[in-house]
């Protein structure tokens, strides 16, 4: 279809006219291009639409012909636009029947290149680059595999390394752009006919065909990045001069040996574009400008970035005014502001608070001057979301009767908040969950249902107020409330309307009910203690129920079945049997006392019955010993065996005692076995020859009984299950389906089972793994000398390393490829007043590759570059970490690494003083002073401890961080919540320092050393120790340490506590004594305390305090070898504390002394040596043993490490604790709104993009 005439004359008119104005540099066939595009013929269009037809209708062929005549006739006529679609459709058609179809069809756009013209050829170069790319890009796995080689011509992609295909896609990039003056004077729409052109004002942006090429080469540097070995020359934009105003910026000399980097080649594409364009074409200059800037600030390594960053644009936003494009500029620079005010955190400093709103006012100030600007549409969308609304409301699960309780509010952009509290009937909530749990407005419907009922309480919160568009935390009173379940509602607004607003709700139990469980496997039974919620006592006469849910198939749905009925004795306690009929093992519970109720099932909270097994049957086990831990193929391997008999307590060996030993190779099919019997002291030995045919890798040795058992058959009764059933007989479920060919776990009463009762024949006594595998005994080592010297931050680091071989032959010339990490961390103080953890991501400072030398050295130079986020007023330490891996003419391989430490201040201050320190013991610190890296500085200072001034009373903790706002003042606060922290009272690094007890001078020259002999005088409390010295520089270090003065003979307690416990030792020996110090400053509070041994409770008692400490001790009995454990919790305040600990008592009876009387560590090749071992008991008795040594070559450890286990005896730990799954957590509301903030859609800008058409389609190139 011809155009209409008017829309040629006018657009032929204004090429005309350019071509007049342009510099007469242009020597594409000039005539010829003219007339064919003033003459418009539909040829084209007819043909590309037959193309498409054939291709639609499965015609490959036939569309390929037609696209040949296309080529030809735009060939013929110099159509250059219509001459590069012919090629991309060639190309497409090619990749539809070709095999390796991307490496073909790369092939035909390098035969294109070499016969096309200008202005094709720039674009085709520009293609060929994408594809070379996207070529890596699908066999990127391959590239890595791929070991760099030099010095060959080779022109097959498919064996290019990455090295090579990384040159070759920059090379043709830089091609496209050669005839940069030709490109500059062809408009970009002479390639329409490839070009996806859908926003007139990216069009705009991108006139002619340079700017289109040069875009999409820097477009691929910026967003593509090889994973090459980068040479200590690389270039780095970590410049301030790369900041600069774009006047300034063109006329920087870019160059640099580092001819693989994208980033120089990205800035000099850049710098042209912006010669090109300034100072006359200033939307054209400030798009490309903002490009600049955000290229460096994507590539500029240190944190300073931000603030450079924000001065170029605002130095770009002065120079850019009266043009629209200023709106953009302005945007970018609200943008960088949104972005740094998104990491404001109210909890730790004012840093970022106001951040957002400066981006709010920059935005409005770019709308308001020019209103209808593609930056003023970026701006209302970004002020959209600035205004956003926010609302988070966090409270305890259950909470006591009659006591009013917290909710933390977490708002943005709200003043207000709603409350209603509305009493929920018996098993109400419930009734409305299932009924409305598979709907799609479940959500709706429940709060609708408990929205139209009347409250019991209604008020409104004032949140107070900000103006900086922050998310801020306050805590808010909810009124006391009687027993029962509540849905808490809570919305911006007074109607608890959702559309166009937020509404929040969550369900609460008030109850002063609470309970604590534990499975008990000696009984086989749960069990439970109900204690009050509020005052710790235990509840007596409390109904339980258990319930379970199981899935009704026919109804589709859950249902609760109650399982038993119980009922608590005096001290609270009640236990139920295992509950088997529900197979997943859950359940939960239901408590009654009088109107006072609680059920587990909501908020989840159910109950898992895990029992481990007590089985203590004497069993036979044998210890395999390897004599390595790796084998070639082929090669011997030796074992020895132990057969031992016991039960985890006592164990004696078994002689005479026939297995077969299995070797199974790495795809588990056994290679070789071997049957023999044990001798006196129980052990065997043999070898087996390694697999040298099939795969290597991890192979291993199982051992077994030579007897067989005899089978039994179980007649299954009603109510059983498989794993009941397997339980019994101590096999497992997986056995009991083979055994009986059962295709799942289902059995019915009367089916008879067979039972193939576990003899030591039918399970393995003992197994060993090990590797084998083509290694290569390492020829040399990578080590590094200690770093010596002190250095100060932004100093040179030189760090020598050596690369010797095992026959002491240093290595000359090996290849050393390194890089440099910088990690981050605080002085110790620091974590004592920050509520968050720190964080400073890793960064590589450095990296590349140099050589040994003669002597095998090899040096790396690096600067100590810090973290410039983090102020060097709170003296960070940064630790340079030295990777280095050395590469040998052979091109084995080894690494190593060292590490740097460097600080503001050059000096290290410890002391070893505990958490807890005993008054009544006389204390002896050890103040260390060292350099950075741990080697000792003598210096001198002086040592002072303050008393901290403790609070009053004893605050529970919070469940959430603390706020940042506040509604109440403090005294009022306390006055409602006596128990509750207003803001961080329990933060004893924040309590003010009081008398000062000691004030000292030290010497660590003299001595490291520090008696204390008058501790007896110091008050019971919280101090803090401060060390203060000077390092060589002149700079002040600091170190603090912060314990608590108890003194176990005292009823004090040292501090104001709700449940202080303190345990003085964790280990000791028979006849020893364990001492526990626990107290709390509540009234009548109990604690339950217990001792475990062997899975068993074997002590038992309810401890009650009264604003008191007390001691307990625990006797170490002979049959406590192995460890025992403890047990203490206690309930107060609606808080759970509970504590368990295992105790070390080691098996020091079942030890041998052994001692070499003759041993030399240094022995000639082929001599002979005798060493001889003395062998003792535990009270120096003679003892007839037998022993297992190996003798091997310690380079193979790097391979796979070799050690031996030979622990036969049982230890304990703790596994009688108490749980309470939920119990006492805290819970966020739901919060459910519609069109509650407004979003501005914005339709982002579009530049020209390439159509590679069909091409698209086959997983390649596609923009």
């Amino acid at each position: 279809m011809r155009k209409p005439l008017i829309f040629q004359i006018v657009w032929g008119l204004g090429f005309l006219l350019m071509m007049v104005q342009a510099p007469c540099v242009y020597s594409y066939k000039d005539e010829t291009m003219i007339k064919n595009l003033f003459t418009w013929d539909d040829y084209y269009d007819r043909a590309w639409k037959k193309v498409d037809s054939l291709a639609q209708q499965g015609l490959p062929q036939s569309a390929r012909e037609v696209v040949e005549d296309i080529y030809q006739r735009a060939k013929k006529e110099a159509n250059a636009g219509q001459l590069a679609k012919a090629i991309i459709h060639k190309i497409a058609f090619s990749a539809e029947v070709e095999e390796d179809a991307m490496v073909k069809s790369i092939e035909q756009l390098e035969n294109e290149l070499a016969q096309s013209t200008f202005p094709v050829k720039p674009l085709l170069h520009s293609m060929l680059a994408e594809m070379y790319w996207q070529y890596y890009e699908m066999n990127r796995w391959r590239f890595y595999e791929r070991s760099t080689t030099q010095g060959v011509e080779n022109t097959d992609i498919r064996t290019w390394d990455l090295q090579q295909i990384t040159e070759a896609a920059l090379k043709q990039h830089r091609l496209a752009l050669e005839p940069t003056n030709q490109l500059k004077q062809v408009p970009v729409h002479v390639m329409d006919p490839v070009i996806i052109s859908n926003d007139v004002s990216g069009r705009k942006l991108r006139p002619t065909l340079y700017d289109f090429i040069a875009h999409r080469a820097v477009d691929f540097l910026m967003n593509s990045e090889p994973a090459i070995t980068r040479p200590a020359y690389q270039f780095s934009l970590d410049d301030p001069k790369y900041w600069q105003p774009s006047e300034d910026f063109i006329k920087i000399n870019l160059s640099t040996q580092d001819t693989l980097s994208f980033e120089f080649h990205a800035a000099q594409i850049l710098q042209d574009l912006l010669r090109n364009h300034y100072p006359n074409d200033k939307a054209l200059w400030v798009d490309v400008d903002l490009k600049r800037l955000q290229l460096v600030y994507n590539n500029y390594s240190t944190a300073l970035r931000d603030s450079l960053y924000r001065e170029a644009l605002q130095v770009l936003d002065e120079s850019s005014q009266n043009d629209p494009a200023n709106a953009e500029v302005k945007f970018q620079l609200a943008q960088l502001y949104y972005g740094q005010g998104q990491k404001y955190n109210p909890r730790v400093s004012e840093t970022y608070r106001w951040d957002l709103k400066k981006a709010y006012e920059l935005c409005q100030t770019a709308i308001s001057q020019y209103p209808k600007s593609y930056g003023a549409e970026r701006c209302r969308s970004l002020q959209a979301q600035i205004l956003n609304k926010h609302v988070e409301i966090t409270t305890e699960e259950t909470t006591p009767a009659e006591s009013p309780f917290v909710a933390l509010i977490d708002y943005k952009n709200l003043s207000k908040m709603y409350w209603k509290v509305v009493k929920a009937e018996p098993g109400e909530i419930e009734r409305v969950m299932k009924r409305e749990n598979n709907k799609r407005n479940s959500q709706e419907v429940f709060i609708e249902h408990f929205r139209a009922k009347s409250s019991i309480h209604e008020w409104t919160s004032q949140l107070p107020p900000t103006d900086d568009y922050q998310t801020h935390h306050v805590e808010e009173k909810i009124p006391a409330l009687p027993f029962g379940e509540y849905v808490i509602l809570a919305s911006d607004n007074d109607r608890f309307q959702y559309r166009e607003h937020a509404l929040a709700y969550k369900v609460l139990t008030v109850s002063n009910l609470s309970y604590i469980h534990r499975s008990n496997p000696n009984t086989n039974e749960v069990e439970f203690y109900v204690l009050h919620r509020q005052e710790s006592s235990p509840v007596a006469n409390v109904k339980a129920e258990a319930w379970i849910a199981e899935y009704n198939y026919n109804k589709r749905s859950y249902e609760e079945i109650k399982i038993g009925e119980f009922t608590t004795n005096n001290q609270g306690f009640f236990s139920m049997p295992r509950p088997d009929k529900n197979r997943r093992g859950d359940f939960f519970i239901k408590l009654y006392n009088g109107a006072d109720q609680l059920a587990s099932n909501y908020q989840n909270r159910r109950i898992y019955a895990y029992f481990h097994s007590q089985d203590k049957t004497d069993q036979t086990h044998t210890f395999l010993f390897l004599d390595r831990a790796i084998y070639r193929p082929g090669q011997t391997v030796y074992f020895k065996g132990i057969v031992l008999q016991g039960n985890g307590e006592k164990y004696e060996v078994r002689p005479n005692y026939e297995t077969t030993t299995y070797l199974y190779d790495v795809n588990g099919q056994m290679v070789s076995e071997v049957t023999l019997k044990s001798n006196e002291y129980g052990s065997f030995h043999g070898q087996f020859t390694a697999p040298n045919t099939g795969l290597n890798g991890q192979m291993y040795l199982q051992n077994f009984a030579t007897q067989t058992a005899t089978a039994r058959e179980h007649e299954v009764q009603a109510n059983e299950t498989l794993s009941r059933i397997a339980r019994q007989y101590n096999v497992s479920v997986g056995q009991l389906r083979n055994w009986n060919n059962l295709t799942d776990d289902n059995v019915r009463p009367g089916q008879r089972l067979v039972i193939n009762n576990p003899s030591e024949g039918d399970r393995a006594l003992g197994e060993v793994y090990f590797s084998v595998e083509e290694y290569k005994r390492p020829r040399f080592e990578v080590t590094f000398e200690p770093v010596k010297g002190t250095y100060r931050l932004n100093e040179d680091i030189n760090v020598t390393g050596l690369a010797k071989a095992f026959s002491g032959v240093n290595l000359d010339g090996a290849t050393v490829k390194y890089r440099v990490v910088r990690q981050a961390k605080m002085p110790p103080w620091w974590y004592y007043w920050r509520y968050e953890s720190f964080s400073s991501p890793e960064m590589e400072i450095t990296n590349g590759v140099t050589e040994t030398d003669e002597n095998g050295n090899f040096k790396i130079i690096f600067p100590a570059i810090p973290d410039p986020t983090i102020s060097q007023a709170v003296s960070p330490i940064f630790t340079y970490v030295v990777y280095a891996d050395v590469i040998d003419i052979t091109g084995e391989t080894h690494s190593g690494q060292t590490s740097v430490s460097v600080s503001k201040q050059a000096l290290q201050l410890s002391l070893n003083v505990g958490e807890q320190v005993d008054r009544s013991q006389k204390q002896t610190w050890n103040i260390q002073s060292t350099n950075l890296n741990g080697e000792f500085e003598a210096t001198t200072g002086t040592l002072r401890v303050f008393r901290l001034n403790a609070p009053q009373q004893a605050y529970v903790e919070r469940k959430w961080a603390e706020p940042d706002q506040f509604m109440y003042s403090e005294e009022e606060w306390h006055r409602i919540f006596p128990h509750y922290p207003y803001r961080h009272e329990n933060n004893v690094y924040r309590w003010t320092r009081g008398e000062k007890v000691l004030d000292q001078a030290f010497n660590t020259g003299q001595s490291k050393e520090l008696m204390l002999e008058n501790l007896k005088s110091w008050p019971l409390g919280q101090y803090v120790v401060e060390l203060q010295t000077q390092d060589r520089f002149g700079e002040t270090v600091e170190s603090l340490n912060y314990f608590t003065l108890y003194d176990p003979s005292s009823k004090q307690l040292p501090l104001p506590d709700l449940s202080y416990y303190n345990l003085l030792k964790t280990n000791g020996e028979p006849g020893e004594k364990i001492t526990l110090l626990v107290g709390s400053s509540g009234q009548k509070v109990k604690a339950l305390f217990e001792v475990e041994h062997n899975n068993r409770i074997v002590r038992q008692e309810w401890i009650t305090l009264s604003n008191e400490q007390q001691r307990i001790e625990i006797p170490i009995e002979e049959a406590y070898r192995g460890n025992f454990a403890i047990h203490y919790n206690q309930v107060l305040h609606n808080r759970l504390y509970s504590h368990s600990n295992t105790l070390i008592v080691p098996r020091t009876d079942k030890k041998l002394d052994i001692r070499f009387e003759s041993f030399r560590d240094k022995l000639q090749p082929g001599q002979q040596e005798t060493w001889r071992i003395h062998i003792e008991g535990e009270n120096g008795d003679k003892v007839a043993a037998e022993m297992v040594t190996t003798l091997y070559d310690a380079s193979l450890d790097q391979f796979r490490p070799h050690n031996w286990n030979f622990n036969i005896y049982d230890s304990y730990y703790a596994r009688m604790g108490w749980s309470n799954p939920g119990g006492f957590d805290a819970g966020n509301f739901e919060v459910y709104y519609l069109e509650w903030n407004k979003y501005v859609n914005v339709s982002l800008r579009q530049y020209d993009l390439l159509n590679w058409f069909m091409f698209g389609r086959y997983g390649y190139a596609t923009t």
